[in-house]
């Protein structure tokens, strides 16, 4: 062989391809450039595919056979991993390849070696093999050949990926190996856009403007399937979510392609609201359409699909005001999708798992984590089959509504802060209990559980229960007060009335510690927020190439001033921000800081970062992290200082003056025992490296120890169905709980 031909690998992930493999192998074996080796994964087909695979007579044809499904990436890593070629391409087991692709690919790679990875463009083709279209590029791409990291991510956020088809890449081997493959597990259907983000950092991405493949469109294929009647959003947010909190990014790309990927989600959560009304969840509808921030509609050049979100959103809306009837329904169907529904509709197939891997983690619509056997969560609960005992909990806010809180997918699952809330819902499914948030029972009408009761939990929406004060299917059993009193004072204005009607109320603290606030809270019980984790993230802890300090805050004030630490965190932000050794990163400090720009705004702008996608990653970056709670309170102890041991970097704490009754002193800084910053800048820049690692060795070991355990998600799961078993036992009901 020689250096004019170099050897391709051609990986082509198969599952259950019979109908069309052997189409698109004869079209890859049939290349120009023959110093190919043609590699068919596949997927733990249950058809005729190996029969085709292996018959394809050119001896240039490997097959593989995966014992279980990996899924559509899963199976491209394998067939990449089992490559020879200093060039790889993946080409799809239902698409047809013009003869001259890897050709023209490869001459493309040639000519420019700053180049990680080609694509081309493709022709629309139907089941029969039939041209019905073309792709047509952006105008603004039309002449576009090489695209570097800010021209890739600026045309993303514009016009999302309408323009790399993965069926026709063709990359450097060394190029996929020096960003580590497809990520499924975290991108699911979306891996493939991650892959050439990720890639775009180091190497630019090539496009050639010839049709050079047939990329098939029909109804089965799971691409179709995913996007059928979604609920959850579009993995293409989270990508680029990730994306942009890489540093530097964001300021590569301009003010309005930021705008245009706000206009890009609106509509999402606009279609996605409407998917779920005719799928009869008009809760969850609603509370898409209440989460969805409309404003940068409204700043948006692109009248025409700023007109059609908002006309979709309204029509949603209306008639999920009048229930979910089936004509409403019908018509709902027809804006969204510009026909009627031939038949009844229900969520996307989890048979997408033999695709993507597991639905729950790779863009289908997610059951609940471990349901159960028999639990048909996957349905709005209108239509589920009723338990003697149904759990309603109304979560912090209304973002959370339409079961939010319970979803994998939502994009309020940040670094996985619902975990607990998915464990809590796997522990009341082993007893065949279903849990939906609050707002599906508010919006119902009395007598929803005819058979039973009706268990209602809030963590802190202070005035969602009084609907529900009186009726005798609903038993008020809890209230949680998750937020702190100095951002709150309202909700704890307000437990006098709350405690008359639930159950039990539970804070952070006691009563005798919130009565300097608030001098009539009734009586409270303690308790503690379950923490997503009990073990560091191995990747993140185990990073060795750490600097400075750094904060992690959104820019938000408290609304009493008595014990709180907002402005202590500006000052800490200041003294380190002087020596250039603090990176803030956070949301909303573009606002400004009020009364308080004059002495911190400098110290602002100068370590502002931007967002944070990846929190945990983030902050694995760095020595130290400011771990200041927000306010001074015993028993406050928050997610901050886990975020922490999570991640590997030691904080510096305050807050909690009880903190070492919750949490191991050798694991954190105290910054209580420094009189001012300075003394505390001599301490850290003092410290050994073996000082140092004891800290961080302290925390990892705390998470696993029994201390921790009161943090844990069990722990407070142990709690929440102990209060229900309690409920109701004193009101007779305890046969109701089986």
């Amino acid at each position: 062989m020689t250096k004019t031909s170099p050897l391709v690998s051609i990986v082509v992930p198969a599952y259950n391809a019979e109908r069309f493999l052997g189409d698109a192998l004869a079209s890859v074996c049939a290349q120009s450039h023959s110093a190919i080796e043609v590699i068919v994964c596949d997927d733990a087909s249950t058809d005729a595919t190996p029969n085709i695979a292996r018959s394809s007579g050119d001896d240039r044809v490997r097959y593989l056979r995966n014992d279980r499904t990996l899924g559509g990436y899963g199976a491209m890593n394998r067939g990449v991993g089992e490559s020879r070629g200093e060039y790889v391409a993946i080409f799809h087991a239902d698409d047809v390849y013009d003869p001259r692709i890897v050709e023209r690919e490869l001459a493309f790679l040639g000519e420019h070696a700053e180049a990680g990875a080609v694509f081309c463009l493709d022709r629309f083709i139907d089941e029969s093999g039939d041209e019905y279209a073309r792709l047509q590029l952006p105008p603004s791409l039309a002449r576009v050949e090489l695209f570097d990291t800010a021209l890739l991510a600026e045309s993303l956020l514009r016009h999302k990926n309408t323009f790399l088809r993965t069926p026709s890449v063709m990359f450097r081997r060394a190029a996929f190996d020096a960003v580590g493959g497809f990520d499924q597990e975290r991108f699911g259907i979306a891996a493939d856009l991650d892959m050439w983000a990720r890639l775009s950092i180091e190497w630019r991405i090539g496009l050639v403007h010839e049709y050079l493949m047939g990329y098939r469109h029909y109804t089965a294929q799971w691409s179709k399937q995913y996007e059928r009647m979604r609920t959850e959003p579009e993995m293409f947010f989270a990508v680029m979510d990730r994306h942009l909190s890489r540093p530097g990014l964001r300021s590569l790309v301009s003010a309005e392609a930021l705008t245009s990927y706000r206009v890009w989600r609106v509509q999402d959560e606009a279609e996605r609201a409407a998917n779920a009304y005719v799928l009869g969840d008009r809760q969850k509808a609603v509370a898409l359409l209440n989460s969805s921030l409309v404003r940068p509609l409204l700043r948006s050049s692109r009248r025409v699909q700023v007109a059609r979100v908002l006309a979709l959103r309204t029509l949603v809306r209306a008639a999920a005001a009048t229930g979910t009837n089936v004509n409403a329904r019908r018509l709902i169907h027809f804006a969204r999708f510009r026909r009627f529904p031939a038949r009844d509709l229900a969520p996307p197939s989890t048979s997408l798992a033999h695709s993507l891997g597991d639905g729950a983690e790779n863009g289908a619509t997610p059951s609940a984590p471990n349901a159960g056997p028999g639990s048909d969560t996957r349905l709005p609960p209108s239509q589920r089959k009723l338990p003697s005992i149904r759990v309603y909990l109304d979560p912090f806010t209304r973002h959370f509504h339409g079961n939010a809180l319970f979803d994998p997918r939502s994009r309020f699952n940040r670094d996985n802060a619902l975990k607990p809330w998915f464990r809590l819902k796997e522990r009341l499914a082993e007893r065949g209990v279903p849990i939906d948030t609050g707002d599906y029972l508010t919006g119902a009408q009395p007598g929803t559980n005819k058979v039973g009761a009706n268990i209602y939990v809030s963590y802190g929406i202070h005035d969602a229960y009084r609907s529900l004060v009186g009726r005798d299917d609903v038993l008020l059993n809890a209230f949680y007060l998750f937020e702190v009193v100095v951002v709150d004072p309202a909700m704890y204005r307000a437990t006098p009335e709350i405690a008359r009607h639930f159950r039990t109320v539970y804070c952070w603290t006691t009563s005798e510690h919130l009565r300097a606030f608030v001098p009539n809270v009734p009586d409270v019980k303690p308790f503690r927020i379950p923490m997503p984790y009990d073990s560091v993230i191995e990747p993140h802890w185990r990073r060795t190439d750490r600097r400075g300090i750094i904060l992690v805050n959104s820019n938000k004030r408290a609304a009493l001033s008595d014990g709180e630490l907002y402005t202590e965190r500006l000052r800490a932000l200041k003294h380190f921000s002087a020596r250039g050794e603090i990176d803030l990163w956070g949301r909303l400090w573009e606002n400004g800081l009020g009364e308080l720009e004059a002495e911190y705004g400098e110290a602002v702008r100068r370590s502002l970062r931007g967002p944070v996608d990846d929190k945990y990653e983030a902050m694995s970056r760095y020595r130290y992290a400011i771990c200041y709670e927000n306010m001074v309170l015993d028993g406050w102890v928050t997610e901050k200082l886990f975020d922490c041991l999570y991640a590997g970097v030691v904080p510096i704490y305050l807050g909690a003056p009880d903190i070492d009754t919750a949490v191991d002193p050798d694991c954190f800084v105290d910054a209580r025992q420094f009189a001012n910053y300075d003394e505390m800048q001599r301490y850290l820049d003092a410290m050994s490296a073996a000082d140092y690692e004891r800290l961080r060795i302290a925390g990892r070991d705390y998470l696993s120890s029994e201390k921790f355990r009161q943090f844990s998600p069990d722990a407070f799961a142990d709690r929440f169905i102990a209060d229900i078993e309690a409920h109701l036992n004193e009101r007779g009901l305890a046969h109701l709980w089986g």
